[in-house]
């Protein structure tokens, strides 16, 4: 665990997020971690949650958590691959441990992370082939019914009507896959 503190310059420093120079008297921030140089940042600049951890895997986690976007299906890909090599990541921790172990604490938390990201893993996936595989009778029957002068027109109204669809599930889904990705332990 790393420990933030509030302090004054009493010499000049450089922001380690902006590069702003810290000027003598100024308030900063100092990260001190374990193994790991200390961090000057200034009072502009936020710590992300990321930095304040010793382990990776809280680390990777806060990381997605903080700056998931979800504007399109493939940030929501994005996430899935994401995923699925963290939880590979782990499955190779978990049988490079020797076998006496597995059964121990580390190898229970490794489990139950290896579960839980692969319950998020098809949850996540489950919503993505809903917002992919939709066709044309998921369409209201108005497009369908309206007469079109050419087959390029109908088609064009089609394929213009599936992606506002897709866009409207997706804006819908947000809420959903984000509370999965909070949820992760």
């Amino acid at each position: 665990m790393a420990k933030l503190t509030k302090q004054k310059a009493r010499k000049e420093y450089t922001c380690s997020k902006c590069n702003r120079t810290i000027t003598i008297g100024e308030e900063y921030q100092k990260i001190i971690a374990m193994y790991r140089k200390p961090k000057t940042v200034c009072c502009d600049c936020k710590v992300p949650r990321s930095e304040l951890t010793g382990s990776e895997y809280y680390a990777w986690l806060y990381d997605l958590q903080d700056n998931m976007t979800l504007e399109t299906i493939e940030d929501i890909q994005q996430i899935l691959d994401d995923i699925e090599e963290q939880k590979s990541e782990l499955e190779d921790k978990y049988y490079n441990i020797p076998e006496q172990l597995q059964d121990g604490e580390a190898g229970s938390i490794l489990q139950e992370r290896i579960d839980n990201l692969d319950e998020i893993y098809s949850e996540l996936e489950s919503i993505i082939d809903e917002i992919e595989n939709i066709d044309e009778s998921d369409l209201d029957t108005e497009i369908k019914e309206s007469n079109f002068s050419s087959a390029e027109e109908y088609d064009e109204a089609i394929s213009n009507a599936l992606e506002e669809y897709r866009n409207n599930l997706l804006e819908d889904k947000k809420e959903k896959v984000e509370s999965l990705i909070n949820s992760i332990e």
